[in-house]
C-alpha cells in the first residue's frame, strides 16, 4: 500500500512520497487552483463560522441582560477597556430592544452618563443634546442593522 497522509487543511489523503499537500489544488504546473468548490471547502475548514448568541456572549462576561446592575459592575471593573465596554453595551442594548424585557429607554440616563465619560462631555447643554440623540436613536434603530453601533453614531452626530 502506498504511503498516504492526511492533508491538514482539506482533510483528504495524498501520497506523501509523490505529492506535496498543495498539489491537490494546483493544476498544470502551478497555474491555478482547481475549482471554486474546492476553494470554498478549504475556506470553510480553515475559517469556520462561529455563532454565539448575544445572550451567551454577555453571559461569558457575567452580565445578565435583564439586570442593569451586572452591566454597571462590568463597566466599573473594566473601565480601562473602553472598546470592550462599548461593544458590550451595544450588545446589551440590542438584546433588550429585541426582547422587550425591560424598557431600555428608562436607562437612557445611564447610557448618556457612560457615553459622556467616554467622550469627555461635561457641559449640561452637550449632555442634553446627547440625551436627545440617544433617545431618538433608541426609538428609531433597527436591531437587525448590520451597523448597530451607538458609539459610532454618537461620534458622527457630535462631529457634525
Amino acid at each position: 500500500m502506498e504511503d498516504k497522509e492526511l492533508h491538514p487543511i482539506s482533510l483528504t489523503f495524498y501520497n506523501k512520497n509523490k505529492e506535496s499537500p498543495i498539489d491537490l489544488y494546483i493544476e498544470n504546473n502551478n497555474t491555478r487552483i482547481i475549482n471554486e468548490e474546492k476553494t470554498n471547502d478549504i475556506f470553510n475548514i480553515t475559517t469556520p463560522s462561529i455563532n454565539i448568541s448575544d445572550e451567551l456572549f454577555l453571559d461569558i462576561y457575567n452580565i445578565d441582560y435583564t439586570n442593569i446592575d451586572t452591566l454597571k459592575l462590568f463597566i466599573k471593573n473594566n473601565r480601562n477597556n473602553k472598546k470592550l465596554i462599548l461593544n458590550i453595551m451595544n450588545i446589551w442594548i440590542r438584546i433588550n430592544l429585541k426582547n422587550n424585557n425591560i424598557n431600555i429607554k428608562e436607562y437612557n440616563n445611564f447610557i448618556v452618563d457612560t457615553y459622556s465619560k467616554f467622550l469627555d462631555i461635561t457641559s449640561n447643554k452637550d449632555k442634553q443634546k446627547l440625551n436627545k440623540f440617544i433617545t431618538n436613536w433608541l426609538n428609531s434603530i433597527d436591531i437587525n442593522d448590520f451597523y448597530f453601533n451607538l458609539y459610532n453614531d454618537v461620534k458622527k452626530f457630535l462631529n457634525k
